[in-house]
């Protein structure tokens, strides 16, 4: 069996980072307001005015949280406490019960743990054994566990639970319409991603200010609301490469197939394809509905003229001389993602029937 060790890992990492951006867009920012990813703690965040206390904490586990998990946890803060007082602690887990880690017997399960012989002789230097230092004596550390216990908050989120949670915030942020609601998460995430892995290439924390995070939203809101819609997604937050081809329409996935079955092809064709019925859909005024519907049909007679071409041999050449043409639109920027993604869609059970193309027509 193969060591998946290495994955894990990453996929803490990734629900770690998409945590960090529902929560700064759940947010309610203030004037000089921070955010800090991979701070003091996972998420750190406070006003930079009052940098050592009343700042809030979040730690992160994906996966399923554990006894023992949480006894790393509590020490952490328990120290941060110290360093940091009357701030508030929030640990945010996908799968577990949190119910008994604020009780007696709790506490005593967790003191026996980091004030064992084996926990002094063994690691010395490590969190759990700098809380014991810390702290006198078992009673001393009861009431400081007591005092922590009305600070810390619980929160239960899945991975697949996110980008759902990302729609609700932008819906609470009134933008209605649905379709225009996901292009702007799309678009905000994957800018905040890039700001983000930027810094951890720089091995650097990143911040993020409220002139920072403003500039970032009103940005985002501006290109999906202008009148001509640039294709920016790298990715579908929230959904892995097996979800994107569970969500694909299945007549086009079985065009697409037909020119190639490579997964990255097929990947970036589903991914343009679905933004393109993001576009479609963020416009409901008749005069934008009109120029699409004429965009839609020019395709389709270049599709027409194309198929009585003696030249072409191949699914792929035809695939390439249409998506390779020049197609002109008052309200979609035509690069080449955006021919993709709409002659994709005119492969689709969506499209209207007097414009549908196939890609699958040299194996007739």
């Amino acid at each position: 069996m193969s060591d998946l060790s290495g994955v894990y890992s990453l996929r803490g990492f990734l629900y770690q980072m998409q945590l960090f951006e529902l929560l700064s867009f759940k947010h309610g920012w203030e004037e000089n307001d921070e955010m800090i990813y991979e701070g003091l703690d996972d998420i750190d965040s406070g006003k930079t005015t009052l940098i050592s206390t009343g700042r809030k904490f979040v730690q992160i586990k994906s996966g399923q949280l554990t006894k023992n998990i949480y006894y790393g946890v509590l020490s952490n803060w328990l120290l941060l406490d110290g360093r940091c007082p009357n701030s508030y602690f929030t640990l945010i887990y996908e799968y577990g019960d949190d119910s008994k880690y604020k009780s007696d017997s709790f506490f005593d399960d967790y003191y026996n743990y980091i004030s064992s012989k084996n926990m002094k002789a063994n690691h010395p230097n490590c969190k759990h054994s700098k809380v014991c230092q810390l702290f006198s004596s078992k009673e001393n550390l009861k009431t400081v566990f007591t005092n922590i216990n009305s600070r810390i908050t619980f929160s239960s989120i899945k991975a697949n639970e996110i980008y759902s949670l990302l729609l609700d915030e932008a819906d609470a942020k009134s933008i209605k319409n649905e379709m225009m609601a996901k292009a702007f998460v799309f678009h905000f995430i994957d800018s905040l991603h890039r700001d983000v892995e930027k810094s951890i290439l720089e091995s650097s924390k990143f911040k993020l200010t409220k002139k920072k995070y403003y500039d970032l939203y009103n940005s985002t809101l501006l290109s999906v609301q202008n009148k001509k819609y640039v294709f920016k997604m790298k990715d579908v937050p929230g959904v892995d490469y097996s979800q994107l081809f569970s969500i694909a329409d299945n007549r086009f996935l079985n065009e697409i197939k037909s020119v190639s079955e490579q997964e990255s092809f097929l990947i970036q064709n589903i991914i343009d394809e679905i933004e393109y019925e993001i576009f479609k859909s963020s416009y409901d005024d008749n005069d934008s509905i009109d120029k699409i519907e004429s965009l839609e049909s020019c395709v389709h007679s270049r599709y027409m003229i194309l198929l009585g071409n003696p030249n072409i041999k191949s699914n792929w050449d035809f695939y390439e001389q249409l998506i390779g043409s020049t197609f002109y639109s008052d309200v979609l920027e035509m690069d080449y993602r955006a021919k993709t993604g709409c002659c994709n869609y005119l492969t689709s059970s969506k499209a209207s029937p007097s414009n549908v193309i196939k890609w699958d027509n040299k194996n007739e």
